[in-house]
């Protein structure tokens, strides 16, 4: 027991060590844990010897991560974004999924080593894409909700390939049978079927009554992930299926934001283990063929990916801008890859040269695509003339039509309608101001086409914007979206097109606010300040007066109230 605690000790304090270097890097930790793995591992220093317990520990921790898959799969993010999801999801796989597997067999590969190949090269991360966008705050930008759509069906279809491979390990052979395959997919509806049941008429009442208890909540939602999980590997189904399944059935509760939090930290430490193992895994053995295996394969997810992606969504119409970011975005291999070809070991139809390629390639791709994703604003710049060839359709997508006031002078541009930003133009309609508002979010632009104010989609640091907003006869821009980048590049194109135009820009960090009035900004919005100076007023103007406060209290929730019904909040 001792060596064991030895040995997770070595591994938490090494993967914590390399992950602040990761952070450094702007790598995701799933890499910093893999290396891990390889350098603890049989193939430099050999220090994990229990192998048994750390593969059972990184089950744990692909249990909850599949739990929480599960939990947080909100089928509502596909009806804005749903056709062009699905038609760019299922495109991409079946294209991507036919070449990378002629491309395995090219290289020597078997027919079902190709398929398994080419289906770790169909995916990518969620967690890693969700995660960068979010960082960007652009997870709300119609690519960010394209990319989030796409990969929220290739979970799906994931979670299909696991429950094929399920008929493997229930057949107890390499090979499968119709009966067997069969015999899995009944006990899949069977299953799933059950927690629908559940979840509608026995969940909602144990968690309304558990709720009340943090502590009974997270036990509670934890025994019911391992209920489930435990039913589906008894019922011949894997562990994994029968995890996604319960986080499924807690997914619509009004609860399940708090499970999330509570069960997030839970995974981070074991999934640690799992992607540790995985690095324990690679072998090297170094030949020219190898190489050109790892560089082909690598290069199709980087570049190939991308390529795919352009090509239907400029079918679909979108315009160069909106199909480079999201195309940007799917360049790497996801975790699921990993789960599939560990599977696949296990099954015994994979040799561990073949999982080394893939979690290679994962390596390889996730932090090329990571910087990508970092910088594809700038790498579109770069670019932009050498995209119009993806724009096979005339004219704009419903989403990025302009709506231009009539004439552009004297105009104020405001840049974000996100809460400030939506404060901002109420304030300056009722002042009568000539406006034209600048968002890259799809549901902002349809709320401000129903109120009839002057709108264009569209990142402000694209250079097609630019041309259209009228900088040069503007008197003032305010931006409300505290990115720092952006907010440099909107002061000196402000700037520069007329030196007496008035900027307002927005930091969420004092530093930040210096360093925008170093650059030119007249004044810079600093949001929890001006909170708590708001606050700090209205205590002093009720004066501890009850009545004052109640009052404001109810102009608070009826206005509040106003914008969850007009913005969907």
């Amino acid at each position: 027991m001792q060596e064991v605690f030895w040995e997770i000790g070595i591994v938490i304090i090494t993967a914590a060590t390399l992950a602040i270097l990761a952070k450094a890097l702007r790598q995701p930790r799933i890499l910093t844990y893999i290396i891990v793995g390889i350098i603890l591992g049989p193939l430099i220093f050999g220090v994990i010897k229990n192998r048994e317990t750390m593969d059972n520990l990184a089950t744990l921790g692909i249990t909850f991560l599949l739990f929480l898959v599960g939990l947080e799969l909100d089928l509502r993010k596909l009806k804005e974004v749903g056709k062009t999801a699905l038609i760019t999801s299922l495109g991409h796989m079946v294209f991507t999924g036919g070449l990378g597997y002629l491309i395995a067999l090219s290289f020597g590969f078997t027919p079902l080593e190709s398929i398994y190949i080419s289906l770790a090269l169909v995916f990518s991360s969620t967690v890693i894409v969700v995660k960068l966008l979010s960082e960007k705050h652009e997870i709300d930008s119609l690519y960010g909700r394209i990319a989030v759509g796409f990969l929220l069906i290739q979970d799906l279809v994931a979670i299909l390939a696991l429950l094929f491979l399920a008929a493997f390990h229930l057949n107890g052979s390499a090979i499968l049978t119709f009966s067997s395959l069969g015999l899995t997919l009944l006990k899949g509806i069977f299953l799933f079927l059950l927690i629908i049941l559940a979840s509608k008429y026995i969940l909602p009442y144990i968690f309304k009554f558990v709720a009340r208890s943090s502590e009974l909540l997270f036990l509670t939602s934890i025994s019911w992930c391992f209920l489930i999980t435990l039913i589906a590997a008894g019922s011949g189904l894997s562990i994994e299926i029968g995890a996604f399944l319960a986080g499924v059935s807690l997914a619509s509760l009004p609860y399940n934001l708090e499970i999330i939090a509570r069960v997030k930290s839970l995974r981070d430490f074991f999934i640690i283990l799992f992607f540790v193992t995985l690095g324990m895994q690679v072998v090297f053995n170094v030949s020219t063929a190898d190489l050109a295996r790892f560089i082909v394969l690598s290069l199709f997810v980087l570049i190939g990916n991308p390529l795919v992606i352009l090509f239907l969504m400029g079918i679909l119409g979108y315009k160069k801008r909106t199909s480079f970011l999201t195309s940007i975005s799917i360049a790497q291999i996801s975790e699921f890859s990993f789960i599939i070809v560990a599977l696949g070991h296990k099954i015994g139809h994979l040799s561990p040269g073949i999982v080394s390629l893939v979690i290679l390639i994962g390596v390889a791709t996730i932090s090329c695509s990571s910087y990508l994703i970092t910088y594809s604003d700038s790498l579109y710049k770069v670019l932009s003339p050498f995209l119009v060839i993806f724009e096979l359709r005339k004219g704009v997508k419903k989403d990025e039509k302009i709506y231009l006031p009539q004439k552009l002078n004297r105009h104020i541009i405001v840049v974000g309608y996100h809460r400030i930003g939506r404060t901002v133009v109420e304030t300056l309609k009722k002042m009568g101001s000539n406006l034209l508002v600048v968002d890259f979010d799809p549901r902002k632009i349809k709320q401000l086409e129903k109120e009839k104010i002057p709108h264009i989609y569209g990142d402000i640091t694209d250079p097609d914007i630019l041309e259209h907003i009228g900088l040069e006869n503007a008197s003032m821009v305010i931006s409300t979206v505290p990115k720092r980048e952006d907010d440099l590049f909107i002061i000196q194109k402000s700037k520069e097109a007329r030196k007496d135009i008035t900027v307002f820009a927005t930091a969420d960090h004092v530093e930040e606010a210096l360093e925008l009035y170093d650059a030119g900004a007249d004044y810079v919005i600093l949001p929890h300040i001006l909170g708590g100076k708001h606050a700090a007023l209205l205590i002093e103007k009720m004066n501890g007066s009850l009545e004052k406060l109640i009052a404001a209290r109810k102009r608070h929730i009826k206005e509040l109230k106003r914008h969850q019904k007009v913005f969907n909040y």
